[in-house]
């Protein structure tokens, strides 16, 4: 695998702000093509903990802590000059929780990268873009009694190898979507935005060419996308919508809807005709058929 030294690399973060090279001290496989974007959780100035270093201080912190407590519940009135050895597990067990950490993700035009050191391994990841990949974005904002307790979120990248898909997911505390530079939520919008970029082209010059692309939705109708229109497959039973018949798409509260011309929501769904309604969260590449489609139309 050929890299870039992280030295040359000049990019910004996946908020798109401006990104200190000197925190990216992990190289850039070629493979994943130019840089997108990219992201350190390593503060500027400061290095990595070898994982031997970080195992020891955990040792030293528990082997203190269980000394000292044994000491203090037999000979509770011992020597004052050990009573500083109580505060060596805090200051031990102080220097590892503020201890610097160590995960770089990176988002190229032909992929993502994902470099990190947990519990004293070091894990290397990298997911190339292909037509094959499924990708499932969710969003869910969260309420206890009318109070926001925040917003969970999910970047699914499902491969026909299960062990080597990429999960991005996490929480994020914000009404306005006013979310922390640092959320790895960025990460997941900038590799969905690139990914997009990246099959968007192929897909547009097969569908041009008279091919078809299919959504498949779980637990739904399959979607497939042709330059004449949507076509809905579900139980043996297909719908065609023209383009030219196509009324309207729209999410909205986790939900996709396309609408027929002319067409009726019907009551509870009973009566409904020309009319699909799905969670976003089961549409695979969803920002992929909506660019499509919007281009279609727009031709």
């Amino acid at each position: 695998m050929q890299r870039v030294s992280s030295s040359e690399i000049s990019v910004n973060s996946h908020a798109d702000q401006p990104m200190e090279a000197s925190r990216l001290f992990c190289n850039v496989p070629t493979e994943i093509g130019p840089l997108q974007s990219a992201f350190s959780t390593l503060q500027p100035g400061k290095i990595p903990w070898l994982g031997w270093l970080k195992a020891l201080v955990i040792a030293a912190t528990c082997g203190a802590g269980g000394c000292v407590f044994a000491y203090m519940i037999v000979y509770f009135d011992g020597p004052t000059w050990l009573y500083p050895l109580f505060a060596m597990p805090c200051f031990l067990g102080t220097l590892y929780l503020f201890a610097p950490a160590a995960r770089i993700t990176y988002v190229g035009e032909k992929g993502i990268f994902i470099w990190q050191r947990k519990l004293g391994k070091e894990s290397e990841q990298t997911l190339l873009f292909t037509s094959e990949i499924r990708l499932h974005v969710r969003t869910s904002r969260n309420f206890n009694h009318g109070i926001y307790t925040g917003t969970d979120y999910g970047f699914a990248f499902l491969t026909p190898l299960p062990e080597e898909k990429l999960i991005i997911d996490g929480m994020y505390f914000s009404l306005k979507d006013n979310i922390p530079s640092g959320n790895e939520f960025h990460f997941g919008k900038s590799a969905e935005r690139a990914y997009t970029q990246a099959l968007q082209t192929p897909l547009m010059r097969d569908l041009w060419a008279g091919k078809s692309k299919e959504f498949p939705i779980e637990n739904g109708p399959l979607l497939t996308l042709s330059s004449r229109g949507i076509t809905f497959t579900q139980k043996e039973k297909t719908d065609e919508i023209p383009l030219a018949e196509l009324a309207s798409v729209s999410v909205n509260d986790g939900y996709v809807t396309i609408w027929r011309k002319g067409g009726k929501a019907g009551f509870l769904g009973i009566g409904r005709d020309g009319v699909y309604r799905f969670e976003y969260a089961a549409f695979p590449n969803a920002q992929l058929f909506f660019r499509a489609l919007d281009t279609m139309l727009r031709r």
